[in-house]
């Protein structure tokens, strides 16, 4: 075989024990971190519904087993089966009813002894019709004082998107590797005419590299010869492999980067910049009050989450009989500061008399206000009409096109995309008022303003 082609051979099985080693690598990690995020998700968007039944049992004195259907049942979904286990691991309910619910996953010994170990979450994956779901394990504790476990919650549910983003990983992956490799053969094919001591030397240098050390280099003298240049467009090419990996693991820290909870970044880059000793102070100060308000924000956003998860859950209203117009003084009293110049003006009965839960339905009125005011010019005008069971918050903003109208009480979204907030007021504001049986519905007209009306059952008179 010429030595220009052994030279290829050399080159590309390096390369490609590289490209192998680092691709496997960053798989792994990313299938983990995954994997560890959809199991958490899970804890977090079903413990408020664990909470309240076992608020329910302690309430009732009822036993697990008269419950363990209704609670499975809550818990299951189109992508989540649930199975209620007793403190000794056998199966007391499963949530499977229909015939396109999910079907339970077996139940493991070693993860329900590690919960009854005192562990919070166990997991294992599962492979199922040629895919794979993640089955998780939660405890159900009682209520302090008491200790110990009431039973545990199965749940399993297909990982069809982490399978998905390891499918793009992997396409990522081989074509970040195809690259390298025509690259390394291309400049391989450039070496193969020269000596064979420098190409001892070179190989010395591939074995060092192929083991990991991609900081290596041929130690070569850079001269006009064949050899030198052989030397110096080898250490180059090295160099941008290192180059190209460090940007490829760089790529899978950031995709993971942003796939965990912001809050977790932030608080720990506070806490860095706390230790931190730097000459300018105020630019310390600044640094530190900035990632204050996006904790901030971020925190609110949490906070609007786990309210829009409470009332997913169905948590129980407070109703009593309110007079609305009393819930509208109190808000309009509470955004004067924040209104600015803005007139806040009040329309209605004395008496507008409903049967609902005051606390939800100022939090809902506080939230239409705070959007009418964000949409308002400085000047202008909010009024809040209020009659029977109904409440109109109009403001003389710029309005919302019709084809957008729709949508903004979708979760996340914001007209204009650059407008500041989360996207989840309005998403709150409904669920609550359709918890209370109501209706919330919108009106708007571009350049004259924007009308939101909530409706909530009148009391019976």
């Amino acid at each position: 075989m010429r030595l220009r082609w052994k030279i290829v051979i050399v080159v590309l099985v390096t390369v490609g024990l590289l490209d192998l080693g680092v691709s496997v690598a960053s798989h792994r990690e990313l299938d983990r971190f995954l994997l560890d995020h959809t199991a958490r998700t899970l804890q977090d968007r079903f413990s408020p519904l664990t909470d309240v039944y076992v608020r329910r049992l302690a309430a009732t004195g009822l036993s697990l087993d008269a419950l363990a259907r209704d609670l499975a049942r809550d818990l299951t979904t189109h992508d989540v089966a649930a199975l209620v286990l007793d403190a000794g691991g056998k199966a007391v309910g499963s949530g499977k009813i229909l015939p396109e619910d999910l079907d339970p996953a077996p139940v493991r010994d070693d993860a329900v002894r590690r919960i009854l170990g005192g562990n919070d979450l166990a997991t294992y994956v599962r492979r199922v019709d040629g895919g794979r779901e993640l089955v998780v394990y939660l405890p159900l504790r009682p209520l302090p004082p008491a200790s110990g476990i009431v039973g545990l919650i199965q749940l399993n549910t297909p990982l069809v998107d982490v399978d998905r983003s390891l499918a793009h990983l992997r396409a990522a992956l081989i074509g970040a590797a195809l690259a390298t490799l025509l690259a390394s053969g291309v400049l391989a094919l450039l070496f193969g005419g020269y000596l064979a001591a420098p190409l001892e030397t070179l190989a010395a240098t591939c074995t060092a590299i192929a083991r990991g050390d991609l900081r290596r280099r041929s130690e070569l003298p850079h001269g006009r010869d064949e050899v030198g240049r052989l030397a110096a467009s080898f250490d180059e090419m090295v160099h941008k492999l290192d180059a190209a990996f460090t940007a490829q693991q760089r790529f899978v820290a950031d995709a993971a980067h942003q796939l965990k909870t912001p809050l977790t970044v932030l608080s720990g880059h506070l806490e860095l910049l706390e230790r931190m000793v730097i000459a300018d102070p105020d630019r310390v100060l600044a640094s530190y009050a900035s990632m204050r308000e996006q904790t901030a924000r971020l925190d609110h956003a949490l906070r609007r989450l786990i309210t829009l998860s409470a009332l997913d859950a169905g948590a129980p209203l407070e109703r009593r009989e309110v007079n609305l117009q009393d819930i509208v003084s109190h808000v309009i009293e509470d955004f004067r500061v924040l209104a600015g110049a803005r007139q806040l003006r009040l329309v209605g009965n004395d008496d507008a008399r409903a049967d609902v839960d005051p606390d939800q339905i100022r939090e809902a009125l506080a939230n239409l206000v705070d959007n009418a005011i964000r949409h308002t010019a400085p000047t202008g005008t909010i009024t809040i009409e209020v009659g029977g069971g109904r409440i109109t918050v109009r403001d003389d903003g710029v309005g919302i096109p019709p084809d957008r109208l729709p949508r903004i009480f979708d979760r996340f979204y914001r007209y204009p995309p650059t407008s500041e907030g989360s996207g989840l007021g309005l998403a709150i504001v409904r669920s609550i008022v359709e918890s209370h049986g109501g209706r919330l519905s919108a009106e708007s007209t571009p350049g004259r303003g924007t009308a939101l009306t909530l409706t909530v059952p009148s009391a019976r008179m």
